[in-house]
């Protein structure tokens, strides 16, 4: 269960950690390198795509059906700025005390693997060459959490500078998200 998300950019190693607090108190790391994000993000908002058109023909089928592409964009991003509207963006990230770091995954590898109704599953993989075997993580996320995700990292790529991923164009900024003025973190609450 998914309590908050950080994202930072470490500028001396050129990649993207990320971070996840759940509600259990585990914090979960995830190495995000450039190379990885290039091939990932375009992958990314298609699932987003095609998770929120399903669940809007689902509910209103009036809404998506027959309507052109440029139609279908706008339901889009009006649902994407409603659930953005509802992210808090300003809570900083919070350490669990009690809890150990385990040691950050660099990931190598993105499975999409939705096993529930309503949840996004990603399944992270570290293959390296050099290791033993293979660590992963599997995480679940409501579409929500999802959403304010890809604005996490689309707000952590723009800071980091990466302009060869291709992000969203019709994204909107997340509301109270600090601007990209070389602030390391912004988080998702």
């Amino acid at each position: 269960h998914i309590h908050q998300l950080s994202a930072s950019y470490e500028a001396a190693q050129d990649r993207i950690l990320l971070r996840i607090n759940t509600h259990e108190g585990q914090v979960l790391q995830l190495w995000l390198t450039r190379r990885l994000l290039r091939q990932l993000f375009p992958k990314l908002l298609a699932y987003e795509r095609s998770i929120t058109l399903r669940d809007l023909a689902a509910s209103n089928p009036e809404k998506t059906q027959g309507h052109s592409q440029e139609a279908q964009e706008e339901l889009l991003a009006i649902k994407r700025a409603a659930v953005l509207q509802g992210s808090d963006f300003a809570t900083p990230f919070i350490q669990q005390a009690q809890a150990p770091e385990l040691p950050a995954l660099l990931v190598t590898q993105v499975t999409f693997a939705s096993t529930q109704p309503e949840q996004i599953g990603l399944h992270f993989e570290e293959i390296l060459p050099s290791a033993q075997q293979t660590r992963g993580l599997q995480v679940n996320f409501n579409a929500s959490v999802y959403v304010g995700l890809l604005s996490l990292l689309q707000q952590t790529v723009q800071l980091a500078e990466w302009d060869d991923i291709p992000l969203a164009a019709n994204t909107p900024n997340a509301p109270n998200a600090p601007a990209a003025d070389g602030a390391s973190d912004m988080h998702l609450w």
